[in-house]
């Protein structure tokens, strides 16, 4: 889970790019999310990070998803609806749940975060 941890800390520090996007999903997931699936699906991959938001122009913060399996089962949902993805690349083998430790004024704390989609890329 360390490695999660630090990715998901550089990923932030990096922002948003051809293979990292962040959504925030705290409580269903965002229906745009589904352009990034394909267009993740259409090249060579990426990254979807769930429960982060923006909150300046290429500045993110860890919000998290407050239940999880409901927002996952509306992503499913939504990926075998016509109309949205003509291909679904995505099954539980490509989401991975984790938390992120943080640490503000020296104390360490675990927030859940939500989750990776991986399209056409390993975990780290």
């Amino acid at each position: 889970m360390e490695n999660i941890n630090n990715f998901i800390i550089d990923a932030l520090k990096k922002g948003e790019n051809e293979h990292f996007e962040f959504k925030e999903a705290k409580n269903d997931f965002p229906k745009d999310a589904m352009e990034t699936i394909s267009a993740f699906a259409n090249t060579d991959g990426g990254y979807l990070i769930l429960g982060v938001k923006e909150v300046s122009d290429g500045e993110f913060e860890i919000q998290g998803v407050k239940n999880i399996n409901k927002v996952k089962n509306r992503m499913f949902d939504l990926l075998h609806q016509p109309g949205y993805i003509s291909y679904n690349p995505i099954n539980n083998h490509n989401i991975i749940d984790y938390s992120v430790e943080l640490e503000n004024s020296g104390v360490v704390t675990t927030r859940k975060v939500g989750w990776i989609v991986s399209i056409w890329t390993d975990f780290p």
